[in-house]
């Protein structure tokens, strides 16, 4: 089977598995409910995506080009630099739910779509997120003293600090992927993306 052939088979595929999700799931679009801020959208190739959540808060599918994917953050846009989500959000090394890259959703001989063979996340994408910059600062500085212990006794203390950090959870559903490719099929991309987030925030 051609590489053009496999991608139209992993399009219906995908839709087989988008309609089984879409009945699993259910949203309320763009407001909150009981503690639930949901909305959905999509994004093109080379595109951002944002949504305001509070005045605070700001979710954003981050276009990356070095890797040609995306990555999923939440940052106060007064201080963007600061990621909400890479802090809490584990493995904390290599790649984790908030990266979406091509290679996630085919398997290790490069065909598609991903049968389990690769672990790698897949279209339900459950990350955790902080909602103000001094957590923040407390979680990175736990993170660090984890990541780079200067002993065994600092280790378990910033991991007891860490553990301690208030936390707040979202999943990011993939509901349709269109993928593009050269002539010859050998360099696949995603040129598209259809998602629901639902964000489980702290009721006041």
């Amino acid at each position: 089977m051609n590489r053009g052939m496999e991608l139209k088979k992993f399009k219906l595929q995908w839709m087989i598995i988008t309609l089984n999700l879409l009945l699993c799931v259910s949203a309320v679009y763009g407001q909150y409910a009981e503690g639930t801020f949901s909305f959905s959208g999509s994004v093109n190739r080379f595109e951002d995506f944002t949504q305001e959540i509070t005045p605070d808060l700001e979710f954003q599918l981050d276009y990356e080009a070095d890797v040609d994917g995306w990555i999923i953050r939440i940052i106060n846009p007064d201080q963007p630099n600061y990621d909400y989500t890479k802090i809490v959000t584990p493995p904390y090394r290599g790649t984790n739910a908030l990266y979406i890259y091509e290679y996630h959703f085919q398997n290790e001989d490069g065909t598609w779509p991903n049968d389990g063979s690769e672990n790698t996340p897949g279209a339900e994408r459950t990350f955790w997120f902080v909602t103000d910059q001094e957590t923040f600062e407390s979680g990175f500085e736990a993170l660090s003293a984890m990541l780079w212990p200067e002993s065994d006794e600092a280790y378990e203390n910033a991991v007891e600090i860490h553990n301690g950090i208030i936390r707040e959870s979202g999943i990011l559903h993939i509901t349709d992927i269109e993928l593009g490719s050269d002539e010859d099929g050998d360099d696949v991309w995603i040129e598209r993306i259809e998602f629901e987030v639902e964000l489980f925030l702290p009721q006041e």
